[in-house]
């Protein structure tokens, strides 16, 4: 593909895979997109970073409305209700991009899950560890042969998981929310390169902010009485773009939104 190829809107929306699903048979391309995802060409932050700046440099030179995919929303953890499941991180952030990923069948509620509960039980029950929906939930999954976030067996997770999440909870109250200090410049997987980065979202066409990644920060944030964290925004609906824009060109109706608090109005 020519170097000025990358900057196409179909490439920049979800990656070079998705470009080729129009050219080649649905299930070649889709083969392929694994194979990459699974053996990418280039290490993953190097891949990420790469998507992550082409996204950028398309909505600087297309948006009257763009933003630094690297910078912060600042988003209140008790306004969100849902997270979505039906986009792919390694194509970058600060995506724009059609889709029904921020419909139903893509979303779910994110506190009705047995993690939330034993958390809550944990943080505001007091409650040890094996008393929690969490705890029991998990040893249910490596009896039956899972093993859960890549850890070798349930007395590694309870030793180091389960003492990470209390370190964190310790770190939030004691000291306030912090911006996510673990980096790791060569990950070997999406997860692990996951976990190195701040909280991601996903805003949907009528502005509702979707969680995507950082889960556990993201309940503890909520449990612990968080106002505020600052979050990456992974992906934005088109829609919701058409409305920064508007936002852009002077129209401040609702612009107490958190992303579109730092449009610069009337400049389009």
């Amino acid at each position: 593909m020519p170097p000025h190829e990358l900057l196409a809107p179909s490439v920049l929306r979800q990656g070079v895979v998705s470009s080729l699903a129009g050219s080649v048979r649905p299930a070649l391309a889709d083969r392929l997109r694994t194979r990459l995802l699974r053996h990418p060409p280039i290490p993953i932050a190097d891949q990420f970073e790469l998507y992550t700046h082409l996204h950028g440099l398309r909505n600087r030179l297309l948006s009257d409305a763009p933003t630094d995919p690297w910078s912060f929303v600042h988003v209140d953890p008790a306004e969100v209700e849902r997270f979505t499941t039906g986009l792919e991180l390694p194509w970058g952030l600060g995506r724009v991009q059609t889709g029904d990923w921020d419909r139903d069948r893509h979303c779910q509620a994110i506190r009705d899950n047995t993690k939330f509960r034993g958390l809550h039980q944990r943080f505001e029950e007091g409650r040890d560890w094996v008393a929690t929906d969490y705890y029991e939930d998990v040893q249910a999954r490596f009896e039956a042969g899972e093993n859960p976030r890549g850890y070798p067996d349930f007395e590694t997770f309870e030793n180091e998981r389960l003492a990470d999440v209390d370190a964190l909870a310790r770190s939030i109250e004691d000291d306030g929310w912090q911006p996510n200090v673990e980096t790791d410049h060569d990950p070997e997987d999406w997860t692990e390169y996951a976990s190195s980065l701040d909280p991601l979202v996903a805003i949907g066409r009528d502005g509702e902010v979707l969680w995507y990644e950082g889960y556990t920060r993201f309940m503890l944030a909520d449990i612990l009485g968080v106002d505020e964290i600052p979050v990456l925004v992974l992906c934005r609906h088109e829609q919701w773009q058409a409305r920064r824009e508007q936002v852009a060109a002077g129209d401040s109706a609702g612009s107490d939104h958190p992303d579109l608090r730092a449009v610069p109005t009337g400049q389009a």
